[in-house]
């Protein structure tokens, strides 16, 4: 059995579950090649909206950390370059995207929230960008969704502090639309789903490309010298002794000892 699960709920919606909750929904890289495939597999079937939420107590904690290796060739794709397939799936989907978070949603996994068309937010979920306590910088692809979403100065909070926030504050910076009982907050995801089905398709369609392409502005400004060079940051941060440090805090759960190396 596998971990992504996809319903139907009535003819022209589905909903997707990322079901590992013993890893709270994290990401390894069989659980992003599943959710690639899976999803490529909604499109023939021609939805015309998705929900997509986690089971347990998490929505997902992001890419998994056990998968980042700082002796990696820097050749390769960096983590949050393989955790990108996931945000792409969901940004190509054929429809718009409905994220349920039940729970907490750190790293990617808010990222991959954010990335949804719409997120609905129970009130005791916690919203984190944590990089910067394991010792990694973060592509700027997904800063940039960050930044539109957030704002600039939430975003730079986030990122820079990794605290989280709650879903009050993220409804206040206008990061998610609606923050709902946790019981209620499936009904009411795919009720609002079951509303965008129901509008003219080419219609939906159209107008969600045209918000996608005005978000996407700030990231499509970035010159190939600057992409270069924030590349070239994230390989220094990848390769550091910090991140070594962070992973073994993280895995041991104790704060993390930084030397700037």
């Amino acid at each position: 059995m596998g971990t992504i699960r996809i319903e139907t709920r009535g003819d022209d919606v589905f909903l997707i579950t990322i079901d590992r909750a013993d890893r709270r929904n994290a990401f390894d890289e069989p659980l992003l090649d599943e959710w690639v495939a899976r999803l490529a597999e909604i499109a023939p079937r021609a939805p015309r909206a998705v929900v997509i939420t986690g089971a347990g107590d998490a929505f997902s904690a992001g890419y998994d950390v056990r998968g980042i290796d700082p002796a990696q060739d820097p050749r390769l794709p960096l983590p949050d370059a393989r955790f990108e397939r996931a945000i792409r799936a969901v940004l190509d989907l054929p429809c718009p995207a409905v994220a349920a978070v039940n729970g907490d949603a750190f790293g990617g996994g808010l990222d991959l929230a954010l990335a949804c068309d719409l997120c609905l937010v129970a009130p005791d979920a916690k919203l984190a960008m944590t990089p910067c306590r394991l010792g990694l910088v973060y592509s700027a692809d997904g800063v940039a969704r960050l930044v539109s979403r957030l704002g600039a100065a939430l975003a730079r909070r986030m990122f820079l502090t990794a605290l989280p926030i709650d879903a009050a504050e993220a409804a206040r910076a206008g990061a998610v639309e609606i923050v709902e009982p946790k019981d209620a907050l499936l009904p009411r995801a795919l009720g609002i789903a079951s509303r965008i089905a129901s509008n003219a398709p080419l219609a939906v369609r159209g107008t969600r490309t045209t918000v996608e392409a005005v978000e996407g502005a700030i990231a499509r400004s970035l010159s190939t010298e600057t992409r270069a060079l924030l590349r070239d940051l994230r390989i220094l941060a990848l390769q550091s002794d910090d991140l070594k440090e962070g992973l073994a805090a993280f895995a041991e759960k104790r704060p993390p000892r930084f030397r700037g190396e």
